[in-house]
């Protein structure tokens, strides 16, 4: 059971986390162990030590046993937690799972068809057993890692993304006549080639706001991961982008109103409701200012 790379010891953390000594441990256990007529045998606090190290590895009555005196389930006793390359490996494992072939490279990588969204959609409900399809609650869109995936290598690591594409072409030409399955075991190893680029970075993430590696909700953190991050890199490489956002955002609130009244007015007047008459000519101008001043505004901020 020796293994230089464990992670923490789960027994370990269990007795930190009751504030007990390696030598307060044994008394206690050993006390437990007389008070509830145990089969075992008595231990000292250096075979516990062997324990937390992975050195000896107790019978599965002593991992009972354990588990009962910490009122916890065996699972949290026994093992180690995985180390952070073991995690790192799981969400690579887990990316790697929703990858659909065809769309890495192409004109609208981060957009699904129908067939892509239809084969997602089966994948998430046979994984999770679903009671309702997933895209009766959910929007498809949101779990849609293999573009989001796209988005974030072709805006943040560019050259490597487009080497990336040129390699899964070679694979996807037409006269190549591979099924679907055998597009993903031929692909997905190259695929994992760039993902030092990003995994440590996103898998702190997950770990950091405690989502677990195969929950549903991890596949939507991870597409909104890549999303903000993308999000991120171009605020900062094109500042103005953000100041474009808020003219768009300005500009339509000035015009939204002005619409929206005249939207009304002509919704009485078929339905006969009211007599009332508006200036038609004034809200029309307030249209034309907004725009003007919006698109001014954008001619200044692209000098």
């Amino acid at each position: 059971m020796t293994e230089p790379e464990n992670g923490a010891s789960r027994l370990k953390n269990q007795r930190l986390a009751h504030n007990l000594s390696l030598k307060n441990m044994a008394i206690n256990f050993n006390e437990y162990i007389e008070t509830k007529k145990l089969n075992i045998k008595k231990v000292s606090y250096a075979t516990i030590s062997r324990w937390e190290n992975g050195i000896n590895e107790p019978k599965t009555e002593v991992w009972e046993a354990l588990s009962s005196f910490f009122n916890v389930p065996i699972n949290s006793v026994r093992g180690f937690e995985p180390t952070f390359k073991d995690r790192t490996i799981e969400v690579e494992n887990f990316i790697l799972h929703f990858y659909q072939p065809y769309r890495l490279g192409y004109r609208h990588p981060t957009v699904m068809d129908s067939n892509d969204s239809s084969q997602l959609s089966d994948e998430l409900n046979d994984m999770y057993n679903l009671s309702l399809p997933i895209e009766d609650t959910f929007d498809i869109d949101d779990f849609d890692i293999t573009g989001a995936l796209a988005g974030y290598l072709s805006t943040v690591f560019h050259d490597q993304y487009k080497a990336l594409t040129k390699q899964l072409e070679l694979i996807e030409d037409n006269d190549n006549d591979y099924d679907y399955a055998a597009l993903i075991d031929l692909e997905t190893p190259i695929i994992k080639q760039y993902f030092p680029l990003f995994i440590e970075k996103l898998t702190l993430d997950i770990i950091q706001n405690n989502h677990g590696i195969d929950d549903l909700h991890t596949i939507s953190y991870i597409v909104n991961w890549f999303n903000t991050q993308v999000e991120n890199y171009e605020k900062n490489k094109y500042p103005k982008l953000e100041k474009l956002a808020q003219l768009r955002e300005l500009a339509f609130q000035e015009i939204e109103l002005p619409i929206s009244k005249i939207e009304k007015y002509a919704e009485s007047q078929l339905k006969g409701e009211s007599d009332q008459k508006i200036d038609i000519d004034l809200y029309q101008q307030k249209i034309t200012t907004a725009l003007d001043n919006y698109l001014k505004q954008i001619s200044d901020l692209i000098k």
